[in-house]
């Protein structure tokens, strides 16, 4: 028992000092504090009260075993069966609290994001265009998924509408600003103000402050621009009426004199014709500089950012939160096994008859479940104080 334990010790102290290394291998800002992760304290608090007792519950179960008091040592047994029970209860409890939120090991469901790049805009975009895409089948079909009891309502036509205005006035916005602009960091700071409206919380003071100014500094240059380009739109709308009437007075003229080349007076729709493209450009650039300016009243008055405000569920940002959450989830989940193997071996002794021959594997199972305890204790302590 002694080696296998021994063999434990050095298994967990070899991922505990490789946390240890990771951890104080980051600065302080760029590792996530407990708030940002949301690590529940009532689950810490349940966890140690179980295990603490499950541990007295063994103590009386051995000592229970020595004295050949085999119904007490078997009520011993099961104590500690309900108290581990309660132990991963809590913890499933907090996973999966974590896992709603979008915070999870490093797989396809994480909504978590360490960067404001292109891989997260891409992300960003994957998730809207899937929610999009479900609100307008759901509107044109009636029903969602085929199922006749939900039926698209106002609240799912308000979704849609909002799911539209983030793709067009948010998402597209800051793919056409990334590819069209040749400054790096003016591409940085459009992806970084995408993150900024969904989730502020990501983002401490200072960059906070730069990103507020550069929103409202971009919303002012695409109000100053949509004034200009309406203008320049009535004016383009204005010509094209004065040729069209050119057109229908030269078209009257060609009717009358009918000795006359069809090609006398090609001008006026020569004319027609490239106004008609550049007003069709001119709204195509309107619609963008409206949606933005409606994304950006809709979604970023609020302060608490898209996700909360909301309710959507966007890929956001934590600074280290993926290595964080990598770390926090093996470790957790490893001695989480290990529960789960003691309340095995435990479950094992309830089912045979405890005579005085077997106390040294009672033994050994609670040497095993205080290891186990142990190494929980020395897990909380480096997550929650280093």
């Amino acid at each position: 028992m002694w080696l296998f334990l021994s063999a434990l010790v050095m298994f967990f102290t070899a991922l505990v000092g490789s946390y240890v290394v990771l951890r104080l291998g980051e600065a302080k800002e760029s590792w996530p504090t407990l708030e940002r992760v949301g690590l529940d304290g009532w689950a810490l608090g349940v966890n140690a009260v179980a295990l603490c007792l499950a541990s007295l519950s063994m103590v009386w179960t051995v000592t229970n075993a020595r004295t050949n008091r085999r119904r007490s040592t078997k009520t011993g047994l099961l104590a500690v069966i309900v108290f581990a029970g309660l132990f991963l209860g809590a913890t499933a409890v907090d996973y999966a609290s974590n896992f709603s939120r979008g915070i999870s090991p490093g797989f396809y469901r994480s909504l978590m994001h360490q960067r404001a790049d292109v891989d997260y805009l891409a992300a960003v975009k994957s998730v809207i265009q899937s929610r999009l895409r479900e609100a307008l089948n759901k509107q044109n079909s009636g029903s969602f998924f085929g199922n006749p009891r939900h039926r698209f309502s106002d609240s799912d036509e308000n979704a849609a509408k909002e799911w539209q205005l983030i793709q067009n006035g948010l998402v597209q916005w800051t793919e056409r600003t990334v590819g069209r602009s040749d400054d790096p960091l003016m591409r940085q700071r459009s992806i970084e103000a995408l993150a900024f409206l969904i989730d502020p919380q990501s983002f401490g003071e200072i960059e906070s402050a730069k990103i507020t100014q550069f929103l409202s500094d971009e919303d002012l240059d695409t109000r100053f621009k949509l004034v200009q380009l309406k203008q320049q739109l009535a004016k383009a709308q204005q010509r094209l009426r004065i040729q069209q009437s050119k057109i229908s007075s030269h078209t009257s003229r060609l009717e009358g004199t009918s000795g006359q080349s069809a090609n006398e007076d090609s001008k006026p729709g020569h004319r027609a014709g490239e106004l008609t493209r550049s007003i069709t450009a001119m709204t195509q650039q309107r619609d963008w500089l409206q949606y933005r300016i409606q994304a950006t009243e809709k979604f970023g008055s609020g302060g608490a950012g898209i996700n909360q405000t909301h309710e959507l569920r966007l890929p956001f940002l934590i600074s280290g939160g993926n290595t964080w959450s990598n770390a926090y989830f093996l470790l957790t989940g490893l001695h989480g096994i290990h529960v789960g193997v003691a309340m095995l071996l435990c479950g094992g002794l309830l089912l045979i008859r405890l005579e005085d021959r077997r106390v040294g594997l009672v033994e050994n199972v609670g040497l095993f479940w205080h290891f186990v305890v142990a190494v929980w204790f020395f897990l909380i302590a480096l997550i929650y104080l280093i």
